[in-house]
């Protein structure tokens, strides 16, 4: 049998950083990684938090939100429900690792066009690629960084590597997998890093989250990576406790049918971060605050909504303001997105989406929306009172974004939930030590990643409001984790 000091399930953002960091420490590692490519949902991300970063020191901004700032941010935010120890560590971790990715060639720019300044703290940290520049998918030139780091180190990657079991043993534990051409192999090793990921494609371990989702019903998958949950149900098997379990909710998703090009992308762009007018729900009725200042609050009234359809509403008025203009929120990354919904309209729609609609009146909207036409022209009639005083007195939405709905021709969008993936599952402490029942340290076993990302469950408005977490947690407990495990294994 095969013997290795660590092996690490999963070669996304944490455990490429958990090998580099072991490696560096001197220990012996396998990777094992059951995609044809390496990297995970973290290729489709844009950049990772931190605080008192060199580039947040060279503006000043480390002394208007410091480390402490944010260890008190999120300890608010969660509660006091996470380990306040795991808040600490990863919050004391995150300058380092933007340092230490720099070292491997990746180059980062703060974010500094905030779509909601009110309710993001500026500790973006967006990855500037070389092919792509900054923004979505940005960060598969830091993955591709990070592997070649891997392997210049020594760590063993294996890819099309799918782990079947992990046993405990005399040694510490033995891992079965299946390899590229199907046979099953088996390794041993004295310490095992779970990376592997979330698990938003099992419904079994869904149904955990206690908001009934189901996946492509009454929410969508923001990107097409499988997450199957295997490193949570491997975990548990070896006596993991769970801990904190959510979805990354975000309110925006058109499904698998929109025609994703170049010039199509100005309307995504656009309906992600620019639509703060009238929304209403299956009944035709107002149900949120469109202009909060919080995707993920969004997204938890939209859940609460039938089927988690909701629909965006306006009319030739505000389209043109759209055209000529561009709208009254900004992206994160560009404030220049006027486009021609007409225009854009016709391609989707082409396209083979059935989620744009265009009407002469309203009675035409409601019943190509099929929503009751009384009730929608109800909801309409007070919106546009409310607009005309400019004071929503159902929402109190802001004055700025209360714009009419009046003019035909009138546009419609049919919405959902998305979903970046799923956080939580496993319980680590701030070592990224794998726990079990009791508060027990499970020995040799560590996990990091959206596996492992309680913080995050406990309140994934965080992903907004210190913009990066995500990513980060999975860098920085990744690097946690290989560390510690190092230390582990070489004592």
């Amino acid at each position: 049998m095969v013997e290795k000091q660590i092996v690490i399930m999963g070669a996304g953002l944490a455990g490429l950083s958990a090998a580099v960091s072991a490696r560096e420490k001197g220990a012996e590692v396998l990777v094992l990684e059951s995609r044809k490519c390496v990297g995970g949902i973290s290729v489709t991300g844009m950049g990772l938090f931190a605080v008192e970063s060199h580039h947040q020191k060279e503006r000043n901004l480390d002394t208007v939100f410091t480390k402490d700032d944010a260890f008190e941010f999120i300890m608010d935010r969660t509660h006091w429900q996470l380990d306040a120890k795991i808040a600490r560590a990863y919050v004391d971790k995150s300058a380092d690792t933007i340092e230490w990715l720099e070292d491997m060639g990746v180059h980062f720019v703060l974010m500094d066009k905030l779509t909601f300044p009110e309710e993001i703290h500026q500790t973006g940290h967006l990855v500037n690629s070389s092919k792509m520049g900054i923004g979505a998918n940005a960060t598969a030139d830091l993955i591709d960084k990070l592997y070649a780091r891997a392997l210049s180190v020594g760590a063993e990657v294996q890819t099309e590597a799918a782990v079947t079991d992990i046993q405990k043993t005399d040694y510490g534990y033995q891992i079965l997998y299946t390899d590229a051409s199907g046979s099953e192999k088996t390794v041993s090793a004295k310490a095992v890093i779970i990376t592997a990921g979330g698990y938003m494609n099992d419904d079994t371990l869904m149904k955990e989250t206690g908001r009934g989702f189901y996946l492509n019903e009454n929410v969508g998958a923001v990107n097409s990576i499988p997450l199957t949950g295997d490193g949570v149900r491997l975990a548990r098997k070896l006596g993991a406790v769970p801990d904190g379990m959510e979805l990354m909710l975000t309110s925006y998703c058109d499904g698998d049918r929109f025609p994703r090009n170049a010039e199509t992308q100005r309307l995504w762009d656009l309906m992600m971060f620019s639509f703060p007018y009238l929304w209403v729900n299956k009944e035709g009725e107002r149900f949120v605050n469109e202009g909060l200042m919080n995707g993920c609050y969004l997204a938890n009234a939209i859940a609460n909504q039938t089927d988690g359809t909701y629909y965006m509403i306006l009319d030739h008025a505000t389209k043109e303001k759209i055209r000529t203009e561009g709208p009254d929120i900004w992206g994160y990354l560009s404030n220049d997105i006027q486009i021609d919904m007409d225009e854009l309209f016709d391609k989707v729609i082409e396209g083979g989406s059935k989620n744009y609609f265009r009407a002469e009146s309203i009675e035409d909207l409601a019943d190509q929306i099929q929503v009751p036409v009384e009730t929608l022209k109800a909801t309409i009639k007070r919106y546009n009172a409310d607009c005309a005083v400019g004071y929503d007195s159902l929402f109190n939405k802001k004055r700025k974004f209360l714009r009419p709905v009046k003019e035909a021709k009138y546009y419609a969008i049919r919405r959902k939930n998305g979903s970046y993936g799923s956080v939580g599952g496993i319980r680590i402490n701030e070592k990224a030590q794998v726990k079990a029942e009791n508060n027990r340290i499970i020995n040799g076993l560590y996990a990091a990643g959206d596996c492992a990302n309680s913080m995050i469950a406990r309140d994934t408005a965080l992903m907004y409001s210190l913009w990066g977490s995500c990513l980060g947690f999975a860098a920085n407990f990744g690097r946690i984790a290989g560390e510690n495990a190092a230390d582990y294994v070489t004592t």
